[in-house]
């Protein structure tokens, strides 16, 4: 029950970003100073506005499209670039394993936070800047993931009735290699577009990813603090809908990672 329910609404809030252009709601850029500041329910505007005068309700439907966008992307990116990666580590026990294995440790020495920091702030601000610096600091953990799953399999039984009866590398990995290693690597980067969401949150709220004057969830943060002792509801508002959001996406990640747990011990 729990994963139909997580599932059904991370599906729910998929589609709410999608059908945000069908819903006709006010601009989320243009605003009015003489409507700045408005309290949640005054008519017009049933979540307020911000120091602008822009609606919140729309900027917070707007600015979930980008949030979840950047949650979701460097999440695919790292699924398939350190997939690969750790499948050639860990099919391999020649150079290329330590060479691969070494060059992603690297990473593992800096913070990660700090790492997607730097890296945006090296590239500049932006969606497409902040997308690449947490695909680059989301592969080594996926990679680490495929080599170890990879390696437990390079002994195993089938896999040398395979290679004896002629069958090349290719085939092997599509296989026999991906329908073993594949969904332990998706249920972990389930996992991950929750932290992916909250990481790319952060970069806008420092001003590195999305510019304004777009919605976007971090950058609304950003924008609503300085008002806080005005009117917290305001603030708390693209905050809350940081944390659902990143909540749902953990707890499904979590309902997938149980029902596999539990379909390999039934096995």
């Amino acid at each position: 029950m729990t994963t139909k329910v997580s599932v059904g609404l991370v599906a729910a809030i998929c589609l709410l970003a999608l059908a945000v252009p069908l819903l006709h709601l006010q601009d989320p850029t243009v605003g009015s100073l003489g409507q700045r500041l408005l309290p949640p329910g005054t008519p017009g505007h049933p979540l307020g506005t911000d120091g602008q005068g822009r609606d919140l309700l729309s900027r917070l439907l707007w600015g979930l499209r980008p949030s979840l966008l950047s949650g979701l992307l460097p999440v695919g990116v790292a699924a398939l670039a350190g997939g690969t990666l750790g499948l050639v580590a860990g099919l391999t026990t020649h150079w290329l394993h330590d060479v691969v294995m070494r060059t992603l440790d690297v990473f593992y020495a800096f913070p990660a936070v700090l790492l997607a920091i730097a890296i945006a702030a090296a590239l500049g601000s932006g969606l497409s800047n902040a997308v690449i610096a947490l695909s680059i600091i989301l592969v080594p953990p996926v990679a680490r993931i495929a080599e170890t799953e990879a390696a437990r399999l390079r002994g195993a039984d089938f896999m040398l009735a395979a290679r004896a009866s002629g069958a090349g590398w290719p085939a092997i990995v599509v296989r026999q290699v991906l329908p073993n290693v594949a969904p332990g690597i998706v249920v972990y980067c389930s996992s991950l577009i929750g932290l992916s969401i909250i990481y790319a949150a952060g970069l806008s709220f420092l001003g590195l990813g999305i510019a304004p004057p777009s919605a976007e969830l971090g950058l609304m943060v950003n924008d609503l603090r300085q008002f806080i002792f005005n009117d917290p509801v305001l603030l708390l508002e693209p905050a809350a809908l940081i944390l659902v959001v990143a909540v749902v996406f953990n707890v499904a990640g979590d309902s997938l990672r149980g029902l596999l747990d539990h379909r390999m011990e039934v096995s």
